[in-house]
């Protein structure tokens, strides 16, 4: 009996065609789980919730009614001059740090971020929340 001759493998080349798609899916998918804008962050303090000893300061009571007035220490101010307002007060006087932002009933959550924005944007520190 004759060995039997085996003939070689004959290669294929690769489909490169499943490749790209998985590439493809790969790149699409990091391209959405990224994040390519980091969103505003506005820090907030619940009145009352500091645990450190009481300070000779108070802060400026800042209220938003519904209808858009917004009033520092009773006084009506536009919102677009809020932070300047806030922060003027405060660094005139030694006895005002920070404020306290009051919502009334019924006020549009829009209008609380504008007014915090402010604030944010006058470096007024601390701001707390009350209701």
């Amino acid at each position: 009996m004759r060995p039997r001759e085996f003939a070689a493998p004959v290669r294929r080349p690769l489909p490169l065609t499943p490749l790209i798609d998985v590439v493809f899916l790969l790149l699409l998918f990091f391209m959405l789980a990224s994040v390519f804008q980091k969103e505003g962050e506005i820090e907030i303090a619940a009145a009352g919730s500091s645990a450190s000893a009481p300070s000779q300061t108070r802060p400026v009571l800042v209220r938003v009614h519904p209808d858009g007035r917004i009033d520092v220490n009773g006084e009506a101010v536009s919102a677009d001059d809020l932070g300047r307002a806030v922060a003027t007060l405060t660094q005139n006087s030694d006895l005002l740090a920070g404020a306290v932002l009051q919502i009334r009933d019924g006020t549009a959550v829009q209008r609380v971020v504008e007014a915090l924005t402010s604030l944010q944007s006058s470096r007024v520190r601390p701001v707390a929340l009350a209701h």
